[in-house]
């Protein structure tokens, strides 16, 4: 399968090594080279091509590399490459691919790009499994939170923040990007600041869901879907 790559790099020796070993790989296909964020941001919004792999430099003018993929609503897989090994540390939590170090020699590309196949794969894989548990950070540690106890997600102005029975967590994402990343069919928009475990729900009342010790409105729009992923059951007591 082939892969589509692009470079975002203001560094034009680094991008030009990586374009080589690109253009000497197997199944990779370099369809753009950018020089800074800015640019990136407005490739990714007008992108017709699909974008399977970026190389990502980090330190870039106007917009770094990490706060570009932070803004993107739809992440693709990337490979960091830096010439600080700092950034290695933080590859778990941005969810790179893999770092490179620069200059990129070409034995090292050709790991990360092994690498890159590999975890593809396992994310196909993990596509035909429901999920049970997602990881979050809670200060400089992950924690491992069970689906089932989460009652509800409430957005805020930049971030979310996921609420279970004991505790509370606040994630920098989106509400879409979560519901993109959760795959399990429990979890449902039921208005625009709110997503619900439907498998927490006490009662429903007209519009109004009560979960937990929340009360939580179903707006018009999303009511459809409300009705459509619940069953409703009506029945009546017959009296002499």
């Amino acid at each position: 399968m082939n892969t589509n790559c692009i470079i975002i790099d203001d560094d034009p020796i680094s991008a030009k090594i990586i374009e080589k070993h690109i253009q000497q790989t197997p199944n990779l296909t370099l369809t753009k080279v950018l020089t800074n964020g800015v640019d990136a941001l407005k490739y990714f919004k007008q992108a017709k091509d699909p974008i399977d792999l970026v190389f990502l430099d980090v330190e870039m003018p106007k917009l770094d590399g990490l706060s570009l993929i932070e803004s993107l609503e739809v992440k693709p897989p990337f490979i960091i490459t830096t010439v600080q090994k700092k950034y290695s540390y933080d590859a778990v939590e941005w969810k790179a691919s893999d770092v490179l170090s620069k200059p990129v020699c070409y034995k090292g590309f050709l790991k990360a790009i092994g690498r890159f196949n590999g975890f593809q794969s396992q994310i196909t894989t993990n596509e035909l499994i429901e999920q049970t548990s997602i990881f979050v950070k809670s200060k400089r540690v992950w924690k491992k939170v069970e689906l089932n106890d989460i009652l509800y997600i409430k957005a805020n102005n930049t971030f979310i923040s996921i609420y279970t029975l004991t505790d509370r967590y606040h994630i920098n994402t989106s509400m879409k990007g979560f519901l993109d990343q959760i795959k399990s069919p429990h979890f449902i928009r039921v208005h625009r600041s709110f997503i619900i475990n439907i498998t927490n729900i006490k009662e429903i009342e007209h519009d109004l869901i009560s979960i937990g010790d929340k009360t939580i409105p179903i707006s018009k729009s999303h009511m459809p879907e409300v009705l459509a992923t619940l069953t409703f059951i009506k029945w009546s007591i017959k009296t002499k």
